[in-house]
């Protein structure tokens, strides 16, 4: 029998109470944004010895000292694992209690890559676990068609990490099988499993 693997991909259509704009800059755009920016942010840039760095990131602060905006460094052209980056600053600066009533959104009109690479950053391996940790929820349309392709890359992407780091004892080799073979039902892909008297008949080690 094939395990049923369950995915909750950190997306959902509507912003709750609780938005925070996620800012994905280089070093060079940094300083246009910053001429947007208040005073009070601007300093905060500044003291963190923030510069748009890839993989760098910053939480700012409104007056009220809640998080308002995170910045993040990125590369030009933006890498998968970019917005991983920024998954990781949206917790920490929120906190796991925070996150449920919390939504995140892209400053600018995020390409495939970012929204993918926020999708790398949700990633826990929840197979084994009654109940799933809180995730930071990016805000994309329903009707987007910008959300399929992400989603269809990280459905493929979650299922070989859990695969992967599934415990020998739950998944065995005709586990395995049947996992592949309900992975690419539907998708016109063909699986040929060689086993038991076929492995010596076809000089498999």
């Amino acid at each position: 029998m094939a395990i049923t693997l369950k995915h909750n991909f950190p997306f959902i259509a509507r912003k709750k109470a609780n938005h925070i704009l996620v800012h994905l800059v280089t070093e060079k755009s940094l300083k246009a944004l910053a001429k947007t920016l208040g005073a009070a942010q601007k300093a905060q840039i500044k003291a963190a010895a923030f510069s748009g760095l890839p993989e760098s990131t910053l939480a700012l602060r409104n007056e009220k000292g809640a998080v308002s905006d995170i910045l993040c460094g990125v590369h030009s052209p933006l890498h998968y694992y970019d917005t991983a980056f920024a998954y990781a600053a949206a917790v920490s600066a929120t906190g796991q209690a925070a996150l449920p009533q919390t939504s995140f959104a892209f400053a600018e009109k995020p390409d495939e890559n970012a929204i993918i690479g926020w999708g790398f950053g949700a990633y826990r391996f929840e197979y084994l676990k009654s109940t799933s940790i809180a995730k930071a929820q990016l805000v994309l349309p329903t009707n987007s068609k910008a959300k399929a392709a992400p989603e269809d890359h990280l459905r493929a992407v979650y299922t070989v990490r859990d695969l992967i780091n599934m415990p020998a004892n739950h998944l065995g080799p005709a586990q395995l099988e049947k996992n592949i073979r309900a992975a690419v039902k539907g998708t016109g892909a063909k699986v040929n499993a060689v086993k038991d008297k076929e492995l010596l008949k076809q000089n498999f080690p």
